[in-house]
């Protein structure tokens, strides 16, 4: 059974975090939090939707919040990891014309930070829904 603080925590990142960070990419064009999709606007936007949608989830039923948040978590971590993998084993012909670096310092960061949080959300996740026989 998952704990009312942790349905707390969940239904304010959801509606806070995202409501951040879909400010910080629209109005200042800091993409933080959906940087894997940076080269794309269809897909940033059905990606903010979705986590919109997963945030009305856990407001309408908060006893689908932590199998949302795993699911949400877990989706985010591999585009992630797609991405950034994509982007390192393929080379397009406008980075071999340019001599641009396949992946930059920025994303670098980016990659930790998004990676780590999407992790950290995800383990917990799996600890509410099968119980905390992990550390």
């Amino acid at each position: 059974m998952q704990s009312p603080a942790s349905v707390t925590v969940l239904r304010a990142y959801y509606v806070a975090a995202t409501l951040l960070f879909l400010g910080l990419d629209w109005l200042l064009d800091i993409n933080v939090r959906v940087a894997f999709f940076e080269n794309s606007t269809a897909l940033r936007v059905l990606y903010y939707g979705a986590l919109i949608g997963c945030a009305a989830i856990t407001i309408w039923k908060p006893s689908l919040a932590a199998l949302t948040g795993a699911v949400e978590s877990l989706v985010s971590l591999v585009a992630l990891i797609l991405s950034m993998g994509m982007r390192t084993i393929i080379m397009t012909e406008d980075m071999l014309r340019t001599g641009a670096g396949v992946v930059t310092v920025p994303e670098i960061v980016n990659f930790a930070i998004v990676g780590f949080i999407g992790y950290y959300a995800w383990q917990r996740s799996m600890r509410e829904l099968f119980g905390k026989h992990r550390p």
